[in-house]
C-alpha cells in the first residue's frame, strides 16, 4: 500500500533522479572525444581535408581538458553526491512519516 503513496513515489523518483546526476558528474571526468564534419562547396575547404595538424590539436584539447577543469567537476561530483544523501534522506524521512500514519490510522479505525 505504501509503494502507491504519490509521496513516497516521487521522494523514490528524486533519488533516482540524484544518483543518475551523480553517475553523469563522475562521467564528466572522462575525457571526450567527438566527431564532427561539415560539408560545403568552397574551394579551399579541397585544399584542408588533410589538416592533420587540425585534428591532433583537437583530439589533445579534447583529451586534456578534463584536467584542466578536474577542480570544478571534482566539486561537481561532490555536490550531486551531496544532493543524492539529502534524497535518501527525504526518502526515509517520506517513508516513515507514511508508516506511521498507516499505523495511526488503523489503530483508530480498530475497535
Amino acid at each position: 500500500m505504501l509503494d502507491r503513496r504519490p509521496d513516497i513515489v516521487a521522494a523514490e523518483d528524486r533519488l533516482y533522479a540524484a544518483g543518475y546526476r551523480v553517475h553523469a558528474a563522475r562521467a564528466a571526468l572522462l575525457p571526450r572525444l567527438t566527431l564532427s564534419g561539415s560539408a560545403g562547396a568552397t574551394g579551399e575547404a579541397l585544399n584542408q581535408i588533410d589538416d592533420s595538424a587540425n585534428m591532433i590539436t583537437n583530439l589533445i584539447a579534447g583529451l586534456s581538458m578534463p584536467i584542466f577543469q578536474g577542480g570544478a567537476l571534482a566539486s561537481e561530483v561532490q555536490a550531486s553526491a551531496a544532493d543524492r544523501r539529502a534524497a535518501a534522506s527525504d526518502y526515509v524521512r517520506t517513508t516513515l512519516a507514511a508508516w506511521r500514519e498507516v499505523e495511526g490510522h488503523q489503530r483508530r479505525s480498530e475497535p
